[in-house]
């Protein structure tokens, strides 16, 4: 059967439209090992010794992607959380890659990991691509140092077994970086709190955004408020550059609060750190709140008092915001937090960690919701599972360095045990049994208990916190924002409550707005501590 069936078919043939959902996936067994070559890989001559000489830290990806899908980039781009994209890897270690002896071509058979199921099991014309995936460079496949061919379309026939040949030919190219100016400031400062890498010290990094009228030695104001955004999987420098963008056009320059915006860049070894110290990402915490900060009220003219410093944050960096805030009464005054997500491990999508006995399905066999979209008020199209997710997130990297969320969310919650490479799952791979030890653990950050636990702090967020997420959210991060909203004794309905939690709304229809009106709430309480011209 072709996997690329339209939706409400799919939903049909796999028997997930019940009680209003709807689903584009299908789960298929892995197959049986065929004695045979899969994947054949020509590799460009200046590639051929970097491949062969490092098999036990290098992985092979092989990235399909259904023909028929349109503006979605190429294969390794993804998956999508929207789209079935299926992927498959390969250790250059393992026993089905073999490397040919003049050294032009290695030969890879069955799969060492693959989801939904091996590229021989489907039928149908792909997009395919091939990674090769250093795994001590950026986290997940296509970051920096990575290499890659072309996309070739490929017709596959699980009855023909045909072997695919693909090529390894291009290094992936670096980000477009970007170009600091009067008003746009890159800052890179090594950092003790940081795991070193490359043998080189760790590195924090942010961009200032400075505002108009910074250098205007006449400007009525010289010392200025500041913004600390976190943003959530984007590039920082990018963030930085729209809202230097923003701050150079007069039609918009009224609507952003004046004030030095600090993007800090969240991102860590195995991908956003939430600004949460670890064992795995070490304590980039200690970081910004012990260096960069000094550092910047010396460098810029800022206005160094709690009441003068905000955090804004939206996704994984709104959750990184609250958490700065709980903890830094006497750094941050206030707190804007759009569509955060992992607030608490009872709430963690659909996932309860502490009384939910299975990741993977409920209590009548279904299985469980990761992404989704909303069709009306009661109905959900799912994109993923639960355990789709955490397949994906194993295939591409099984050492923790998939760039997932979820394995970003190991290295910030998780703990190492004794001779462990990376913090282990909470839950059994294969069965999705929840391991009760393990949640223990990462109920040790849970921002909901602490907020359950601290009174201080929940006055703190009635008074001087505003967090807004959608009803309909993608990723069924509502469910931890109105389970904030409850512990503080607050109604999420209302649109003026300090927590709300927009009907019908998703993150992708809450993010633009919210934005907009945090920026208006933001500049009339600046206003009325009198920091706003």
């Amino acid at each position: 059967m072709n996997l690329f069936l339209p939706a409400m078919l799919l939903s049909i043939l796999s028997g997930t439209v019940q009680d209003g959902q709807e689903s584009d996936m299908v789960e298929a067994a892995l197959e049986p090992a065929v004695e045979q070559d899969l994947l054949v890989v020509e590799l460009a001559p200046e590639f051929r010794d970097l491949i062969a000489s490092a098999p036990g830290r290098t992985r092979l990806l092989l990235h399909l992607m259904d023909d028929g899908l349109e503006d979605v980039g190429a294969p390794m781009n993804g998956p999508s959380p929207f789209q079935m994209q299926p992927i498959a890897s390969w250790s250059l270690g393992s026993e089905t890659i073999r490397f040919m002896p003049d050294g032009d071509e290695l030969r890879a058979g069955a799969p060492d990991l693959a989801h939904p199921a091996s590229p021989s099991t489907f039928d149908g014309r792909f997009r395919a691509q091939v990674v090769v995936d250093f795994l001590d460079d950026d986290p997940g496949p296509g970051g920096r140092g990575d290499l890659h061919g072309p996309v070739v379309t490929v017709d596959l026939d699980r009855y023909r077994r045909d072997i695919l040949v693909l090529q390894i030919d291009r290094t992936t190219p670096l980000p477009v970086a970007t170009t600091p100016r009067k008003h746009l400031v890159k800052v890179e400062r090594t950092s003790r709190f940081l795991p070193d890498r490359d043998d080189a010290p760790g590195i924090q990094r942010a961009w200032v955004v400075l505002p108009q009228g910074y250098h205007d030695i006449e400007h009525d104001r010289r010392f200025w408020p500041t913004i600390f955004l976190v943003p959530e999987e984007e590039a920082a420098g990018r963030v930085a550059e729209h809202i230097a963008n923003l701050t150079e056009r007069r039609e918009v320059v009224n609507l952003l609060p004046k004030a030095i915006w600090v993007v800090l860049d969240p991102i860590g070894t195995h991908g956003h750190h939430h600004f949460i110290d670890s064992q795995v990402n070490g304590s980039p915490r200690r970081a910004l709140v012990e260096e960069l900060i000094p550092w910047l009220d010396i460098r810029f003219r800022t206005i160094a008092e709690p009441r003068a410093r905000i955090l804004f944050g939206e996704g994984a960096g709104a959750r990184a915001a609250l958490g700065l805030f709980a903890d830094h009464e006497e750094l941050f005054g206030k707190v804007w937090a759009i569509s955060p997500n992992a607030l608490g491990f009872d709430h963690l999508g659909v996932l309860d960690l502490y009384r939910m006995q299975n990741a993977f399905v409920n209590d009548d066999g279904r299985p469980r919701p990761a992404v989704r979209t909303p069709l009306g008020s009661e109905r959900d199209l799912i994109h993923r599972t639960v355990r789709d997710e955490v397949m994906i997130a194993n295939t591409l990297g099984p050492n923790g360095r998939s760039g997932t969320g979820w394995d970003a969310w190991r290295a910030t919650f998780g703990r190492l045990g004794i001779g462990d490479p990376f913090p282990p799952w909470p839950f059994d791979l294969t069965t999705g049994s929840i391991d009760k030890l393990v949640a223990a653990d990462w109920s040790q950050k849970d921002f909901l208990i602490q907020v359950r636990r601290n009174s201080g702090l929940a006055e703190r967020l009635r008074r001087d916190a505003r967090v807004v997420t959608g009803a309909r959210n993608e990723w069924y991060g509502d469910g931890g924002v109105a389970a904030l909203a409850s512990i503080l004794g607050i109604d999420p309905d209302l649109p003026e409550s300090p927590v709300h939690v927009k009907p019908e709304q998703t993150s992708e229809t809450t993010s633009p707005l919210g934005r907009m009106n945090a920026y208006g709430e933001i500049i009339k309480y600046l206003s009325n501590e009198g920091l706003q011209d």
